[in-house]
């Protein structure tokens, strides 16, 4: 069995392994058997005692044959999902229950197309909401394979009260030996409202493809192991939705990088929790910095053409971006949100929270494509009632960290090719429509730091251009309030005139970047964001790895920066009235 990790549902019986492909369940007073395993069952001899036994088995594929190397899961909706992966051909097999995959003519079946970059593609449709369903893919079944539908959209809107629908506490985690409805997989379901939950739980990380780079063995790891600590330490919920900031697979993003930064660092999480990405630099494989000299690094495209990605090896050749051709994400408002037209950017619903993914590397360094991506942005937070609304980009718009989001910045500079000039482009142009349509949280990665910003609004310039008294969320005695203890932000403002939103960079999921002077002179230092406590200097920031852990609930989200001993490190609350 693989080590079970809470947050993370058992679903494979005692004594399986990876790789069978048989399964066995038995009721026996007295029951001697042996097999032998060959592409086929023989029951070699068995005698019984006395009473009565029942024994159902499942042959679904060659024992010889491996299990998928590369399994995920993509826009898990309501009444849906995407199971993706590399391996053998075959369908996806799926019930409510466990047992059921075993029992012919119980399960569904739907097969899988190959799709771009030798991936296999299977889509499920006609789920039922917030529900556990097992799942087998190509004749195969690991532990862990099993995911939970997203509840309804919960569109209550601001301000306005009476959300009505689920209430309960943490969800418990469940494993095959939980047989609590035995009514068919899509018949009714009356009573059995065992995986309901108000909580959207959302681990986000970024930066955090290092696992790669062969530069910081285990860092990526450790912060993983530090999400798994602190999550067993407070009530193992189940994970539902999987933010990665972009910069996931160090250091040209190419398809072997994706596979050791992400699919093997979180092959536990992937099968069980959709994944939800946004683009950074390092998904652009190669570029270069002119007035440094003719080289090609990582990270240094600044080209707005997915097409023009190169891994910079001139003996293969370049067939396109692989973060597009590995992931599937919704162009046309397949889980919720307004159809966007492409995977660069797109927004989804689950439950109570928009999500929002925008384009910080290609679209917005085009002003057509940004101003595109602009007009659809505003229509889709136009079109959103949810309670909470989450955006995430890679190029943070308030940063003193390894990257310096001021306008007058080295890397803003034409020698440096522009490299950040989209942390002031979205600073400009976005963050007003933030402010407009009632965002709450943003987050980006970049800076290989954690900052955590004051709840802002009206803010569209550098450092120095901040003012807390015009641009900050006031507490009672007239300091930037910072959304802990007595200080816990509320949804529409104490003014009762708009909405503000928290900035957090959090790009320390895979190492934690030292000063640098000639790019961020006032390290850690940026006026708008909140003092750390736990920085040992002061500052308003952390140089340590970790990733953010967010809730959604009916009535607050929380926020907090975990590292990789799992200790909360900060956090911060907004609250949302009935009212």
């Amino acid at each position: 069995m693989e080590t079970q990790h809470p947050g993370l549902i058992a679903a494979a019986p005692a004594g399986f392994r990876p790789g069978m492909t048989g399964y066995l369940t038995w009721r026996v007073v007295a029951l001697r058997l042996s097999f032998e395993f060959q592409g086929q069952v023989r029951i070699a001899w068995a005698t019984a005692a006395c009473s009565v036994f029942a024994m159902i088995f499942m042959m679904t594929g060659s024992a010889s044959s491996e299990p998928a190397s590369r399994l995920f899961l993509q826009q898990v909706s309501p009444h849906g999902a995407i199971v993706k992966w590399r391996g053998d051909p075959g369908q996806v097999c799926y019930a409510r229950k466990f047992k059921k995959l075993s029992r012919p003519g119980k399960a569904r079946c739907v097969d899988g197309i190959l799709t771009e970059g030798n991936h296999f593609e299977a889509q499920i449709t006609g789920l039922k909401p917030e529900k556990t369903y097992f799942y087998s893919v190509a004749g195969q079944m690991e532990a862990g394979q099993n995911f939970q539908t997203a509840p309804k959209s919960k569109r209550r809107g601001r301000g306005r009260g009476g959300r009505g629908g689920r209430h309960g506490s943490h969800r418990r985690s469940l494993d095959h030996h939980d047989d609590h409805d035995d009514h068919d997989d899509h018949g009714d379901d009356h009573g059995d409202d065992d995986d309901d939950d108000d909580n959207v739980h959302m681990w986000i990380v970024g930066d955090s493809g290092t696992a790669s780079d062969g530069e910081h063995p285990g860092q990526a790891a450790g912060v993983r192991d530090g999400f798994y600590a602190y999550n067993a330490a407070h009530g193992g919920e189940r994970l539902d939705l999987f933010l990665m900031l972009g910069d996931n697979a160090y250091t040209k993003g190419t398809d072997h990088e994706f596979q050791a930064a992400v699919f093997d660092l979180y092959r536990d999480i992937l099968k069980q929790t959709a994944v939800w990405s946004t683009i950074g630099n390092h998904e652009m494989g190669v570029g270069n910095l002119p007035a440094f000299g003719a080289f090609n690094a990582g990270g240094l495209s600044v080209s707005s053409d997915p097409g023009s990605y190169s891994d910079g090896d001139p003996g293969t050749p370049d067939e396109g971006m692989p973060y597009l051709d590995i992931f599937s994400f919704p162009t046309a408002g397949e889980v919720g949100g307004v159809p966007s037209g492409t995977e660069q950017y797109y927004s989804f619903d689950h439950g109570a929270v928009h999500v929002v993914s925008l384009d910080s590397q290609l679209t917005a360094r085009d002003p057509a494509q940004r101003e595109a991506m602009r007009t659809w942005l505003i229509a889709d937070l136009s079109s959103n009632r949810s309670d909470w609304t989450v955006v995430i980009f890679h190029h943070p718009t308030y940063s003193y960290g390894s990257h310096n989001s001021d306008s007058d910045s080295l890397l803003m500079q034409s020698f440096a090719n522009y490299l950040d000039l989209p942390m002031v482009t979205l600073r400009e142009e976005f963050t007003p429509i933030f402010d407009d349509y009632g965002v709450d949280v943003v987050y980006g990665g970049h800076s290989h730091s954690y900052e955590r910003s004051y709840y802002l609004g009206g803010y569209t310039g550098d450092a120095v251009d901040f003012d807390p008294a015009v641009n900050a969320e006031l507490n009672p005695a007239g300091e930037p309030a910072t959304g802990n203890g007595p200080d816990k932000y509320t949804q529409v403002t104490a003014s009762g005139l708009d909405d503000k939103t928290v900035y957090t960079v959090a790009g320390n999921s895979g190492k934690a970047s030292s000063a640098n002077p000639a790019i961020t002179p006032n390290f850690l230092q940026f006026p708008a964001h909140v003092p750390q406590a736990a920085d040992p200097e002061g500052r308003r920031g952390l140089k340590v790895r970790g990733s953010v852990v967010l809730d959604a609930g009916e009535h607050r989200l929380r926020a907090r920066m975990i590292d990789s001993d799992g200790a909360i490190l900060d956090e911060f609350t907004i609250l949302r009235s009935d009212d």
